[in-house]
C-alpha cells in the first residue's frame, strides 16, 4: 500500500507482525494502539525513552496519557510517593519507572505494555547487545561510524517542514550540520549563551566563530536570566520536579526556534553517553584499574582500611562485587544513605529504608546485555542517569513551544554500533580527556577542522548557579521560598538541616548548590500540582 500516514503504516505493520511490529519501527514514538477483536490495549514507548508515557492502573481500569498533568485530570489522587522523592534528590530527576505520584508509572524505554482483562504485562522489545567479538580496526570502524551517522542525518532530515539545527562549540552538532548541508542548503542553526557583564563565556564565542565557516543562517541567542520567572509554567507542563538548570536554557532555545518559524531541529544529544565523551568516564576507567588491583587483597585487610578513610560503606561492593552497574549505584547508594542521615526527616527517611534507590538502574541494565561495568556506565547514564538532559529536557521544552527535537545519535542503530565498540575506541584513556570519543574525532577528520577535533571540550552553563539565577535577591528568594513556604508542612524533610545549609550557602559554601536548588523546585511544584494554586499564585520575583 502506499500512504502519507505514518499512523497508517503502524496499523498495517501490527496487522502484518503482530507485538513484533515494534522491532521494526525507527524513530522516537508513544504509542496507544486497541486491538478490537482481542480486546487488549498495547502500549509502547520509544527505545531510549524520547517520548514520555504514563499510566496508572486503578481497580481494572487502565488511565494513560503522554503526560503527567492530563493524566491527573481524571481525578487520580495526588499522593506523594516517598520512593521518588528519594530519588529525585539522587539522581536529579524521577527516573522510570518512577514518578512523583505514588500509583502513577511511567513506562520504561524500550518497552510495552498490555491491558487485557484488567490486567497489565510489562515486557521489553528491545535490548542492547554488547558483543565481544573481536573489534574492527580503528579505521574501519570509523568509517563505518561516518557512513552510519549521514545515513541517520539524511534520513530524519526528511520532513514535510524546513529543518534547522541546535548548534554549540562541541564536534557532535557540527558534524550534523555538515552532514545536513551535503543534501540541503536552506538550513537555520540556533545558538545560545550567556552574556553578562561578570561572565565570559567561551564556549558561546568559540561557537560563533565556528558557524562563520558555515555557510547557513545562523542566529545567536543570548539566555535571559529573567526567565527564572517562567518556573512555574515550566513545572506544570512537565508534571513532576525536575532540578536541573539547564532546563531554563533549553527553554529558551526552543522558543527562539519557534520565533523564527522552524518546527523541527536537529540536536546532538546522546553522543557522550554513548562515545565516552566526559570526563567522568575516565575517572571510572582509573576506578576500574584500582579496583581490579584492589581484589586481590583480602577483605580482612580493606575492611580497617576503608573505616580509616572514613569511606563510605558501598566501597566494599566496589571494589570486591561483579555487577556490572556497580560504578553507577556506588554514588546513587552513598548519595541516598547521606541524604537519609540529613536531609529528610526521621519519619521519611525511616520509610525510604525499605526502597532500593538503585532500582531504576536495575530496571535498565535488565535490557542490557553487558558485563563490562564502563560500557553499562554509557548506557545507563544514556537510559537512566543523564536522560534528564539527553531525552526528557529536549521533549518538554521542544513540546512546550511545538518545536519536534530530533537527536541522530539516539538512533537505535548508531546505539547498537556504539555499544558493540570497545571501551579504547570511545574513552581511549583512563587519563589523557582529549582522546575521548577517540571514535568519533577519527570519523569525523575529513570533514571537520583539526583545531575543532583537537579542542578542549567545552561545557555551557558551567557558570549557573542559585546566585547567578536569581540575580541580586537571591538569598532573601531562597530564604523566603526554602524557609516560610510549605516544605515543612510536607512533613518530609529536616528543617533545621535546610536552614544550615542555606546559613552555610550565604556564607560561600558553594557545595550546597544543586541541593537548594533541588529544593526551590520541589516547593515550587508542591504548590502547582499538591496544593493546586493557580499558576499566577506560584511566583519567583528576582
Amino acid at each position: 500500500f502506499r500512504t502519507q500516514s505514518d499512523t497508517e503504516c503502524l496499523l498495517h505493520a501490527y496487522a502484518e507482525y503482530g507485538d513484533r511490529f515494534l522491532q521494526q519501527l525507527r524513530g522516537m514514538f508513544a504509542i496507544a494502539l486497541y486491538d478490537k477483536k482481542a480486546k487488549r490495549l498495547l502500549l509502547a514507548r520509544d527505545r531510549v525513552g524520547e517520548k514520555p508515557l504514563v499510566y496508572a492502573l486503578i481497580g481494572k481500569t487502565l488511565f494513560f496519557s503522554s503526560e503527567l498533568p492530563s493524566l491527573l485530570e481524571f481525578g487520580l489522587p495526588r499522593s506523594i510517593d516517598i520512593e521518588a522523592v528519594q530519588a529525585y534528590f539522587c539522581y536529579t530527576h524521577i527516573p522510570p519507572p518512577l514518578t512523583i505520584f505514588k500509583g502513577i508509572r511511567k513506562l520504561l524505554p524500550a518497552h510495552y505494555l498490555i491491558f487485557q482483562n484488567g490486567k497489565v504485562r510489562v515486557k521489553p522489545y528491545w535490548t542492547v547487545p554488547c558483543t565481544r567479538n573481536a573489534p574492527l580496526p580503528l579505521e574501519v570502524s570509523a568509517q563505518k561510524c561516518l557512513e552510519l551517522l549521514r545515513e541517520i542525518v539524511h534520513g530524519q532530515m526528511i520532513a514535510d517542514v524546513p529543518v534547522g539545527i541546535l548548534l554549540s562549540s562541541g564536534i557532535d552538532s557540527n558534524a550534523l550540520v555538515t552532514l545536513m548541508k551535503e543534501d540541503y542548503r536552506d538550513i537555520q542553526a540556533f545558538t545560545l549563551g550567556i552574556k553578562t557583564k561578570e561572565f565570559t563565556d567561551i564556549e558561546y564565542q568559540r561557537a560563533k566563530d565556528l558557524t562563520k565557516d558555515h555557510a547557513i543562517k545562523k542566529h545567536y541567542i543570548s539566555y535571559d536570566f529573567g526567565n527564572v520567572k517562567d518556573l512555574p509554567r515550566m513545572l506544570g507542563l512537565y508534571g513532576e520536579p525536575l532540578n536541573i538548570y539547564a532546563w531554563l536554557y533549553h527553554d529558551d532555545l526552543a522558543k527562539a526556534v519557534h520565533r523564527n518559524g522552524l518546527k523541527v531541529v536537529l540536536s546532538g544529544n546522546g553522543a557522550d553517553e554513548l562515545l565516552g565523551g566526559y570526563e567522568g568516564y575516565n575517572a571510572f576507567r582509573r576506578f576500574f584499574l584500582i579496583t581490579r588491583m584492589l581484589r586481590h587483597i583480602p577483605k580482612a585487610v580493606i575492611r580497617p582500611l576503608l573505616r580509616i578513610g572514613n569511606l563510605p560503606a558501598e566501597t566494599e561492593t566496589l571494589i570486591y562485587g561483579n555487577d556490572p552497574n556497580r560504578f553507577r549505584s556506588f554514588s546513587i547508594l552513598r548519595d541516598a544513605r547521606k541524604n537519609r542521615l540529613r536531609l529528610f526527616s526521621k519519619n521519611a527517611a525511616n520509610q525510604m529504608r525499605a526502597y532500593d534507590p538503585a532500582l531504576p538502574l536495575k530496571c535498565i541494565s535488565a535490557i542490557l546485555e553487558c558485563e563490562d561495568p564502563i560500557q553499562m556506565a554509557y548506557l545507563l547514564d544514556l537510559l537512566c542517569y543523564h536522560r534528564h538532559s539527553v531525552t526528557t529536557l529536549a521533549d518538554v521544552s521542544g513540546m512546550a513551544h511545538s518545536v519536534e527535537i530530533r537527536n541522530p545519535f539516539l538512533d537505535y542503530q548508531f546505539i547498537e554500533f556504539a555499544a558493540a565498540l570497545p571501551v579504547r575506541y570511545k574513552t581511549h584513556s583512563p587519563f589523557n580527556i582529549q582522546k575521548n570519543k577517540l571514535i568519533l574525532k577519527k570519523a569525523l577528520e575529513e570533514i571537520l577542522p583539526a583545531e575543532l577535533l583537537n579542542a578542549e571540550k567545552l561545557t555551557f552553563g558551567n557558570y549557573l548557579n542559585c546566585k547567578v539565577v536569581l540575580g541580586p535577591k537571591w538569598q532573601s528568594i531562597l530564604q523566603e521560598v526554602l524557609l516560610s513556604r510549605h516544605l515543612r508542612e510536607t512533613n518530609l524533610f529536616n528543617m533545621e538541616y535546610i536552614a544550615e545549609m542555606l546559613r552555610r550557602y550565604c556564607a560561600g559554601d558553594e557545595q550546597y548548590d544543586q541541593l537548594l536548588w533541588g529544593l526551590l523546585i520541589f516547593e515550587l511544584w508542591y504548590e502547582l500540582l499538591i496544593l493546586q494554586k493557580d499558576l499566577k499564585q506560584v511566583r519567583i520575583s528576582r
